[in-house]
């Protein structure tokens, strides 16, 4: 017994390393009129500390994000395009407080990739910095539309446990250059329902440093996101199916108004949730799209 142990603890190892030497080749294999939808799903708790007349706040926030991702133009050399526009949908409490729910338009946002899936830059509409947007982290909301990423994947054939970094080239609510961090780690593939499914762990870095200025006085913030996935990716067809994702926020935000009042506070929040993608056919449409041509034009 003791002998068929050994055996077949010694053709798991074999096995092991023979599947460790096997290297393969991730490659997007998107067409030019490519569409994505991309639903995203997840729920968030953080404290602040520090509000103006306010003690500790403990927010709790499930959010829903239903996003259309479609190439904007033909490939051009090593870049393409994609225009991503949608709307996110949230209910939530403040110290056990519930909130009106909200419903708010996500994008447009316009990712420039490589052939890769680097992002080389993002385009997206001014953020409008009033009183009002800053108070409400309605500046957050501006970076947090430009973070459902496809995976960076490698420039050549790789085997389980290959590590390659990449960057991310935002655009921060500032109107500054937000440069994203990416490191990825390949950790093998499965055949599941006939489909061969590559598996990626990849680490996104968002440092923050934003200062907004008026004649209402300064508002800065300080900190650093980071947000861990675990991507499929489905090999054949090309095309990412989705991850599981977990984001630590740490921020220090500053405000002092002209007649020199400086309030300063400390957020920090924890997120789980879920992204899945998948090309757009006539049933993943949206419902109005469903709708016969005489009641969508109903009211126009």
């Amino acid at each position: 017994m003791l002998r068929t142990m050994q055996i077949l603890m010694l053709s798991l190892v074999s096995g092991s390393i023979a599947a460790a030497e096997d290297r393969i080749e991730l490659t997007y294999r998107a067409e030019p009129s490519f569409q994505l939808t991309v639903s995203v799903e997840g729920t968030a708790e953080g404290h602040v500390l520090g509000l103006p007349n306010t003690g500790k706040l403990v927010l709790v926030s499930r959010e829903k994000r239903k996003l259309l991702a479609q190439m904007s133009e033909v490939p051009a050399g090593e870049t393409a395009s994609l225009k991503m526009t949608g709307e996110s949908s949230s209910e939530s409490t403040i110290n056990g407080n519930t909130r009106d729910p909200m419903t708010e338009t996500v994008g447009p946002v316009v990712f420039t990739f490589d052939r890769r899936g680097q992002v080389v830059r993002t385009e997206v509409d001014p953020f409008e910095a009033s009183p009002q947007n800053l108070m409400r982290f309605r500046w957050w909301r501006y970076i947090v539309q430009q973070l459902d990423l496809p995976p960076v994947l490698p420039e050549e054939p790789v085997a389980p446990g290959a590590t390659w970094t990449a960057a991310a080239n935002l655009t921060g609510p500032d109107g500054k250059p937000l440069k994203a961090r990416q490191e990825f780690r390949f950790l093998g593939t499965s055949d599941e329902s006939e489909v061969r499914t590559a598996w990626l762990r990849g680490e996104i870095v968002v440092p923050l440093e934003l200062s907004f200025k008026s004649d209402e006085g300064v508002y800065k913030v300080e900190g650093k996101v980071r947000i861990d996935k675990l991507y499929a990716f489905d090999i054949d067809k090309g095309l990412p199916l989705g991850s599981t994702d977990r984001a630590v926020i740490d921020m220090s935000i500053t405000a002092k108004r002209a007649e020199g009042e400086e309030f300063r506070s400390q957020l920090y929040m924890r997120a789980d949730g879920k992204t899945t993608m998948k090309p757009k056919t006539e049933e993943s449409g949206t419902a109005d799209d469903k709708k016969p041509e005489s009641e969508q034009t109903k009211g126009r």
